[in-house]
Parts: structure tokens; sequence; C-alpha cells
């Protein structure tokens, strides 16, 4: 669905405060408020379970907070380092845990931790020197990069492979000791961007900043040609609300904020929303976003649904396919 003229701007009121705000450049959505906590960190990544609980990882003070289906919060895991991605392995070899990738401040104990549903952790993979400070922890679902796990170290800049027990191996030197490094990544597993790994960087190098696809084969090519910069990347895995497509957290201008562009197969993009810290899609169709409120030191998340003149067109549409095809 293509942007409207019209901009519609929601806030979610949190007492007045004013960087408590979520701005939606698409008429056709709505917000609705999701979850509050209390927080002195920000959140940095979120992932589902196939049960509707939300994860939600801190990276500066270590703790992973839950949120329920019904929007409640609780810390249900802390004290594990600094944690900057986190996934989900159910449904794959990676079994029914949560898996998140940790730092510490003298790189000498890295790794990936596993963590089961009662918050219990332990080591899973290491990542100490030279491939310490890792990233981002993806698991593949596509069959098309041998079912492991992909994370990347910002010391190497390097792209890692790791299998269900635990063996790692480098799968890609890209993008190879840049001033910055890969940030994001996912695969795509709606077809709709060839069942690709997709990767987030932010460099002082501009010929490896931006949002790239990763081939089976360990060769990177750009993807969008206007996102300079990128952070977050995901996809509507079930073309519910948003047509399948890929989302990015990233800028097209550096001397602006970021914003969250919605990516096209062809690989342009158009600006979806501002005012969004982290993001992710639930099992309902629904986008979950988040942002930190630093004044009250506060996360706030929320959904982004169609407004119900945009279901009604959805649902019209959806008839007149089933029609067609009868």
């Amino acid at each position: 669905m293509k942007r409207h003229c019209i901009v519609i701007t929601l806030v979610l009121c949190l007492l007045g405060s004013a960087n408590a705000a979520f701005t939606v450049l698409d008429d056709g959505y709505q917000i609705e408020d999701y979850a509050r906590y209390s927080s002195t960190t920000s959140s940095n990544r979120m992932v589902f379970d196939d049960s509707g609980n939300l994860y939600v990882n801190h990276y500066d003070d270590g703790k992973i907070m839950k949120v329920n289906d019904d929007g409640q919060a609780s810390t249900f895991v802390s004290g594990l380092g600094l944690l900057y991605d986190i996934t989900w392995g159910g449904g794959t070899s990676f079994g029914n845990y949560l898996y998140a990738s940790r730092r510490t401040s003298d790189f000498s104990n890295d790794r990936i931790i596993r963590i089961d549903l009662n918050g219990q952790n332990s080591y899973f993979a290491s990542m100490v020197p030279p491939r310490h400070a890792p990233t981002i922890v993806k698991i593949d679902r596509t069959g098309n990069y041998g079912g492991n796990m992909f994370t990347s170290a910002t010391s190497q800049d390097h792209l890692y492979s790791i299998t269900p027990s635990g063996g790692v191996s480098m799968f890609s030197n890209w993008p190879d000791h840049v001033s910055g490094g890969i940030y994001g990544g996912d695969f795509d597993t709606t077809g709709n961007y060839k069942n690709r790994l997709y990767l987030a960087t932010n460099s002082s190098d501009p010929s490896h900043s931006g949002l790239f696809k990763m081939s089976p084969n360990g060769f990177a090519t750009r993807f969008c040609d206007d996102l300079l910069a990128a952070w977050v990347i995901g996809f509507d895995t079930t073309g519910t609300y948003f047509d399948g497509n890929m989302f990015v957290l990233g800028k097209t201008d550096l001397d602006a904020d970021s914003s969250l562009w919605r990516v096209y197969s062809d690989g342009s993009c158009e600006e979806f929303m501002t005012g969004v810290r982290t993001f992710t899609f639930g099992n309902d169709g629904a986008m979950y976003v988040s942002r930190y409120n630093w004044s009250r030191d506060e996360v706030t998340i929320a959904r982004v649904v169609p407004e119900p003149a945009t279901l009604l067109l959805m649902a019209a549409g959806a008839l007149i396919a089933r029609k067609k095809r009868t």
C-alpha cells in the first residue's frame, strides 16, 4: 500500500510527554497502545515465541522483558551482560529456546547464549577474540543457508554461521574490518524477496553502509540504493496487513533521524513511520514497535494495524480474489 498524501500523526498519551510520539505516514494504519513498563535503559530488539509472548532485550543492563498477550510486562531474566540481539528457535533444529548475542566489557566471555522458557540460560556458542562483539543472531528458516544460525562479529565485521550443536565457522568476511558493521539482519521466508538473507549496516565507508542482500555463497550486493544506513530488518511473514513486505529501520539522509521504511521487492523504499526504536511482527499479523521515553524512564510498545476502513477494503479484495480462483 503506497503512502497517501495525508499524514496522520498519532500520539500515545503518556501524561502528555512529547517524546512518547509515534508518527505513522500512511493514513491506512493506526496505532494501538500495547504495553508500557519502567526501565532505566532502552529496548534494543524484540521477538515473539510461538505462544504469543513478546521478549524485549535491553542492551545496557543485560535484561530481557517478557510481555504476555495481555500486554503485561515482567522481567524474564537479568544480569546477562550486554545483550545486542535476540531470536526465537521454535520450529527449527535450535528448539524452543531464546538465543541472545552477549558481549562483555573486555570481550573475554562473548557468547551466544541459550535461554529456556523458565529463564535458565547457558552458553551456546563462543564468540571470544578475534571473533568477539557479536551483534545479530538470526536463524535460517528458508533452508538456503543450511538451516544454521548467523551472527556477526563487529571486531572483524565478518559473518559467522553457527550449527545447532554450537559449532562456529566464518560464512563470509564481508564487510571486513570497516568502521561500523552489521547491526541488523533477517531471512525472507515470504518468497517475495527470493528467500535470501538481508543485512543492515551502518559504516563510515558508504560502499558498505545501508541494506544488502547476502547470497547463499557469501556474496553481498546492495539491495536498496536509497538507504544509506540501516539497523533493524523485519518481514511481514503472515501477509495479513502489510502485503508481505520488508521493513527497515534506517536513513536515506545521514543528517536526519532514522525512520521505519517499507522496502519493496524491486529495492525501492517508502517512509512508513517515525519515532521507532525497534520493531517486529507478531503472529497476529500486526507490527509491534517500541520506543523509549528518556524523561520518564519508560518503554512504550505499540501495535500497528490497518484502520477499520482499510480492513474492509482488504477483506473485500480477498473475497474477490477467492471468487476469481473458483
